[in-house]
């Protein structure tokens, strides 16, 4: 019996110590792993052409206690995705990222504070690529290193399938432009894409001219554009083409005319006087005459002329008088020069014979001196001339002038009489043969200057000097050879 009762307490006293060896080595042994479960979920479960975006969220039911660090790798295809954005809700600032396209992989690591359940949420964005092949995609994650303190976590993830239907596109038949522009200037009309044909001036100081040609593109394919430009722009029209070939092998030209202006384009051209005084007479102007007459009885020997020009930026120049005549020049801004002629006629010339003529002047075009002892001349004219208003002024005042025909003037030659009469009744006929040109028949010239002037007004200027050629010198065979 007393054996029994010391066996017993000896059994007591031995479990005790062990407890109190055992104790302290339960409390360094790892404590048990908590088990969780979250899973990969997706707003678009297919996609395709129309549809090229997903995005793969966690969602994570129940959050682990105090979770201060973790590893979530997810995987994905790299032949089917680029990854796009990350969002990783209000734990961002303690996160580490890592993306790898080539293998598809995002590698998310997290150590710091613990994580409230509000603090979890996360999202990643896939862009499907535009060869991507057709079929069924996993998108799969794993969460590894996870720990609650120093509590090791274990999280299951549920990866996600995603359905791919990425049918080739057709090729694109779309030849138009988007833009079409110049560099600093405007086209007109303004571009449209189906409008093929513009026009654009530029000044004379612009010699290139860049062209901006933006083509037609989508994900898939683009359309080829060629431009064609001059070197250098010459003065006048220049064409420019743009020339562009869609992917299926539609065409389509664009052009462009560009004029580049003359040198002095935008300078005045007005070279008119508004008035002219010669000798206190005010001339009466007519837009296109520039041959005038002014008489006097006596011709001053010191003429005063004021010649005032229509355009503030025009320059007159007043020649001195000779032989009776006096020219005067009018430059315009750009250089262009208009001469007019003033006769200087003496009514009380005591030396000139009776019963002649000194002028005659055909209002709106031209004032014609008269040779002495000539009284033929011929005129041309236009079909458009139906009538001419014909004055003669004779050499002496006391003469009187008559004037017989010229108001209906007929296609082909027509005769128009001058009759000078004395006092005593004398009188001197002059005659101005006068054709009328056709309908369609041209009688503009190319002078010796390069410039055009009437043809009439040379035939009549022809004329007068054959007949005074024969008049002075006496001459048969008398031959004038004038470039018409």
């Amino acid at each position: 019996m007393k054996k029994k009762k010391n066996f017993l307490r000896n059994a007591i006293i031995l479990l005790f110590c062990l407890l109190m060896v055992i104790s302290p080595l339960l409390i360094l042994l790892p404590q048990a792993q908590g088990s969780y479960s979250a899973r990969l979920a997706t707003n678009a479960y297919q996609l395709g052409n129309d549809l090229e975006v997903t995005t793969i969220r966690l969602e994570m039911p129940e959050i682990p206690e105090g979770l201060s660090q973790f590893t979530l790798e997810l995987h994905y295809d790299p032949a089917v995705f680029n990854r796009g954005s990350i969002n990783t809700g209000a734990i961002y600032p303690s996160l580490g990222t890592k993306t790898n396209d080539s293998s598809g992989t995002i590698t998310i690591t997290y150590q710091g504070d613990p994580i409230t359940s509000a603090g979890i949420g996360m999202s990643f964005e896939l862009q499907l690529k535009a060869n991507a092949p057709s079929g069924t995609t996993t998108v799969r994650g794993e969460f590894t290193e996870a720990k609650s303190g120093d509590t090791d976590i274990s999280v299951s993830l549920t990866p996600v399938d995603i359905t791919v239907k990425n049918q080739a596109p057709s090729a694109n038949a779309d030849a138009t432009l988007s833009s079409l522009s110049l560099d600093g200037y405007s086209l007109s009309p303004n571009f449209s894409a189906t409008t093929y044909n513009y026009t654009c001036s530029v000044p004379y100081e612009v010699s290139l001219i860049p062209v901006s040609a933006v083509q037609y593109s989508c994900a898939f394919d683009s359309t080829a554009v060629s431009v064609s430009v001059p070197d250098v722009l010459q003065v006048g029209e220049n064409t420019i083409t743009v020339h562009t070939t869609a992917q299926a092998g539609n065409t389509a030209t664009y052009t462009i005319t560009v004029t580049r202006l003359e040198q002095d384009y935008g300078l005045s051209q007005n070279n008119y006087l508004s008035s002219l005084t010669v000798g206190g007479t005010q001339v009466e102007l007519s837009k296109d005459k520039t041959s005038y007459t002014v008489a006097f009885e006596k011709i001053p020997t010191d003429l005063q002329i004021q010649a005032v020009a229509e355009d503030e930026n025009a320059t007159v120049d007043v020649k001195k008088p000779s032989n009776n005549t006096v020219r005067i020049f009018v430059t315009a801004e750009n250089k262009e020069i208009r001469e007019y002629i003033i006769h200087l006629l003496e009514t009380a010339n005591e030396d000139a014979p009776q019963g002649s003529l000194q002028l005659l002047s055909i209002t709106g075009a031209f004032d014609l001196p008269l040779q002495e002892n000539v009284y033929n001349y011929t005129l041309v004219v236009p079909y458009e001339v139906t009538s001419l208003e014909i004055q003669g002024v004779p050499s002496r005042e006391e003469d009187t002038v008559e004037i017989t025909g010229g108001d209906a003037l007929q296609v082909g030659e027509n005769t128009v009489y001058i009759t000078v009469t004395t006092p005593e009744e004398q009188t001197t006929q002059y005659t101005l043969q006068v054709t009328r040109l056709a309908e369609g028949e041209s009688l503009t010239g190319q002078g010796d200057d390069g410039g055009s002037a009437p043809l009439w007004i040379r035939i009549v200027t022809y004329c007068m000097v054959l007949l005074a050629g024969v008049a002075i010198g006496g001459v048969v065979g008398f031959f004038v050879k004038i470039k018409f």
